[in-house]
């Protein structure tokens, strides 16, 4: 559920600041009937981490925010964070590869929402040097995100 990858995302940020210290702040703004709903396992952890490895570096903040769209039966998950940003040329790759080259967590992610919702299900990345960075997924409401069923590639 979007409560028990929240949960996942509170560890890791506890994690990260028991090893380096009180350097990380995490806001969650989350509507409470939209933690029962289904999603993909870890679909949000490789998000924040990159957040915190390449965006936050040495400290910052991480907005966690889930937004439902009920007319476009859409719910649209944002990690933000207030770090440097990215150069054009970055991004670029990025959005255009799911991946700058380095990494897998991206690519898992987006190749997770593809396997599993198809077309239906989108990530969209958005930065600006010294402005921070939001990656957006949006997943789709219809039945798959409301769904109370357990299958193996779901929490």
């Amino acid at each position: 559920t979007l409560g028990q990858e929240l949960s996942s995302v509170k560890s890791y940020i506890y994690i990260q600041n028991l090893r380096y210290g009180e350097r990380y702040e995490l806001h969650v703004a989350i509507p409470q009937e939209l933690l029962a709903c289904q999603t993909i396992k870890f679909s949000l952890q490789p998000i924040v981490e990159n957040a915190v490895r390449h965006g936050l570096n040495e400290n910052g903040t991480l907005l966690l925010r889930v937004q439902p769209d009920y007319t476009a039966q859409k719910v649209r998950i944002l990690v933000q964070d207030d770090g440097e940003g990215m150069r054009r040329e970055t991004l670029e790759k990025l959005s255009t590869n799911g991946h700058n080259g380095k990494g897998i967590g991206l690519r898992y992610v987006v190749s997770i929402l593809k396997s599993y919702y198809g077309g239906k299900a989108q990530m969209h990345i958005s930065s600006a040097e010294h402005e921070g960075t939001t990656v957006t997924i949006e997943l789709p409401l219809e039945g798959r995100l409301l769904q109370d069923d357990k299958s193996a590639d779901r929490g």
